[in-house]
């Protein structure tokens, strides 16, 4: 018992546990909206963060993830490509889901893809 009681004095009073980290916050981008384009969206985004895009049909300039985040689609909102690839996810542990990707331009000189994947892991598409 009185082990506990020194003890008790050297710690001094318990300390509160930090809280979980931050959950992250909701981006949504809609056509005509303050956040019109993926592309800002992904600027804005920090790890953790949902990027939801809102239905209608998006064409940007490749869209390149560097954050660990969720991409998701709202009413099937399409990305366009052309003479480039739509996505390149550059961070572990990011999820694409209800986006579609279409247009993507064949290459005889470059790699493209619709959606691709360079150095990360446990990405969900």
């Amino acid at each position: 018992m009185l082990a506990l009681v020194v003890a008790a004095w050297v710690l001094g009073p318990p300390r509160q546990l930090p809280l979980p980290t931050d959950p992250g916050h909701r981006l949504i981008v809609a056509p005509g909206s303050k956040l019109a384009t993926v592309t800002a969206a992904l600027a804005r985004a920090r790890d953790g963060d949902t990027v939801l895009v809102r239905a209608g049909i998006y064409r940007e300039p490749e869209l390149v993830v560097t954050r660990r985040l969720v991409l998701l689609g709202e009413g099937r909102p399409v990305l366009e490509g052309g003479d480039h690839q739509i996505l390149r996810i550059q961070a572990d542990s990011v999820t694409v889901r209800g986006l579609v990707f279409r247009l993507v331009s064949p290459s005889a000189t470059e790699d493209r893809a619709a959606i691709k994947v360079l150095h990360a892991h446990g990405c969900r598409l």
